[in-house]
C-alpha cells in the first residue's frame, strides 16, 4: 500500500491522522490538564522564587510525559502491519513529534497564560517574560518526546505506565542544579544528561536565581545567551537524542517483518 510512497509524502498522512484522531479524542483533555496545573501552581506558590521554579519545571514535565507515554505502545500491532504494507517507520515517528509540537505550543501558552492573573510573572524583568513561554514550550515538548520514546521502546501501555514514574523521578531529581539541593559527584555528572536541568538554568535565570543571595551557587545563573538561550538549544539537542533512540527502538522491533 505504501512501498512506493516517498517518505516525504508519509509524514503529511500520518500527521493529518493523529491530529484528526486526537482532536476528535484526547486533546482537549491534555490542554484542560495544562489549564489544571496552571491554576494549581498559581494558586499554591507565590511566584517564581526557589519553589516556583522548581514546580513550574515539575508541571511541564509531567505534562509531557503524559502526553505521549502510551501513544505509540498501544499501536504496535497496527504498526507493524501498516509497516508491513510500505509504511516507513521515520513518516510515523517524525508525524508523532510534529503533532506533539503543536499540541505542546497550546499546552505552554495556557500555563503560560493562565498563570498572568496569579502575578506569577510579578518579580520578573518584563522583557524577559515572553522567553519564559518559550522554555515552558521547550519542557513540555522535550518531555512529550522522552514521553514518546518510552512508548517506543515499552511492549504494552502496562509497561509503559510503570515505567513513567521512574523517568519522572529521574528527571525531577536531577533538574534542580544547586537551586534547592544541591548534586555532587556522580549525579551531577549525570544530570548534565537531562532536559530537565537545563530547563531549570533557563527558566532560573529568566526568574533572576543568580540576584538571589540564598541560592546554592549564584554562577549558575544568569542574563545571557550562554544561561537562557544556550540552556534551551541543550534542551532540544537532548530532545533529538529522544527522537533518534524511539526511532531505532520502533525500527528494531519491526525489523523481522
Amino acid at each position: 500500500m505504501y512501498s512506493k510512497v516517498p517518505l516525504s509524502q508519509q509524514v503529511p498522512v500520518y500527521f493529518r491522522k493523529f491530529a484528526r484522531i486526537n482532536v476528535r479524542e484526547s486533546a482537549w483533555k491534555f490542554v484542560l490538564f495544562a489549564g489544571i496545573i496552571a491554576v494549581i501552581i498559581g494558586a499554591i506558590v507565590d511566584g517564581l522564587g526557589h519553589s516556583g521554579v522548581f514546580v513550574t519545571v515539575s508541571g511541564c514535565i509531567w505534562l509531557g510525559i503524559f502526553n505521549t507515554i502510551q501513544c505509540v505502545c498501544k499501536e504496535h500491532d497496527i504498526i507493524n502491519s501498516e509497516y508491513r504494507q510500505g509504511m516507513k517507520i521515520g513518516a510515523y515517528v517524525i508525524a508523532q513529534v510534529l503533532w506533539q509540537a503543536v499540541l505542546c505550543l497550546v499546552q505552554a501558552l495556557v500555563l503560560f497564560l493562565l498563570l498572568i492573573p496569579f502575578d506569577f510573572y510579578g518579580g520578573v524583568d518584563s522583557s524577559k517574560v515572553p522567553l519564559l513561554c518559550v522554555s515552558f514550550y521547550v519542557l513540555i515538548f522535550g518531555a512529550s518526546v522522552l514521553g514518546l520514546m518510552v512508548s517506543c521502546i515499552a511492549s504494552t501501555p502496562t509497561t509503559a505506565m510503570t515505567i513513567m514514574p521512574f523517568i519522572l523521578i529521574v528527571q525531577l531529581l536531577m533538574c534542580d542544579d544547586k537551586l534547592m539541593f544541591e548534586l555532587d559527584g556522580a549525579g551531577d555528572v549525570f544530570s548534565c544528561a537531562t532536559f530537565s536541568r537545563w530547563g531549570m538554568h533557563a527558566i532560573g535565570s529568566i526568574a533572576g536565581m543568580q540576584n538571589d543571595p540564598t541560592t546554592a551557587d549564584p554562577n549558575s545563573y544568569g542574563t545571557g545567551f550562554e544561561y537562557i538561550g544556550g540552556s534551551l538549544l541543550i534542551c532540544l539537542l537532548i530532545t533529538l537524542i529522544f527522537v533518534i533512540i524511539a526511532y531505532t527502538a520502533l525500527a528494531i522491533r519491526n525489523k523481522k517483518s
